[in-house]
């Protein structure tokens, strides 16, 4: 049994285009009617005007929801830029260097009080060695809070829990 030769320029008639392509003949016509499948006649067209006609609606459609899923992501990352701007703006958000500046703000105005101590407390030497001790113990104990919240504020993550 020999082999027909295949003819795409075979013509056939929107039905049979719509079976060959698993559609109705109304798809068909609304393809027709959209510029993608060229007609040969009245309600005919070819084969391969069908099957071109058809591949190209599929290739502009997938074009167009790979350029509307980029669209909607670049949508998503403005308002999420405008969100944090609004945050920012009603100080419910801070930057990591201002949040920093306050920190050694605080910090700094406590080791001023730190060293006035000793000398406000005693006129003896020995107690304001003593005294001292304590209080350069507590400046390490600050300056250790000072530098875990200040990579806390770099790298993000959670204060641990008051001691």
């Amino acid at each position: 049994m020999a082999k027909e030769a295949f003819d795409p320029d075979t013509v056939i008639t929107l039905a049979h285009a719509g079976d060959m392509l698993g559609i109705s003949r109304k798809r068909v016509s609304q393809l027709v009617q959209d510029g993608f499948i060229q007609r040969s006649g009245r309600g005919t067209t070819t084969i391969l005007a069908a099957v071109r006609g058809y591949t190209r609606y599929w290739q502009e459609r997938a074009a167009e929801k790979t350029k509307s899923s980029a669209d909607a992501r670049v949508r998503d990352a403005r308002a999420a830029e405008i969100e944090q701007r609004i945050a920012e703006r009603g100080r419910k958000a801070v930057r990591a260097d201002e949040a920093t500046a306050a920190i050694d703000y605080v910090v700094a105005a406590c080791k001023r009080a730190l060293a006035a101590l000793p000398a406000m407390i005693t006129d003896t030497p020995a107690e304001r060695v003593r005294i001292e001790k304590v209080v350069r113990a507590a400046e390490r104990g600050i300056a250790r809070r000072k530098e875990e919240a200040e990579k806390l504020l770099k790298d993000g993550g959670k204060l641990p829990d008051a001691e």
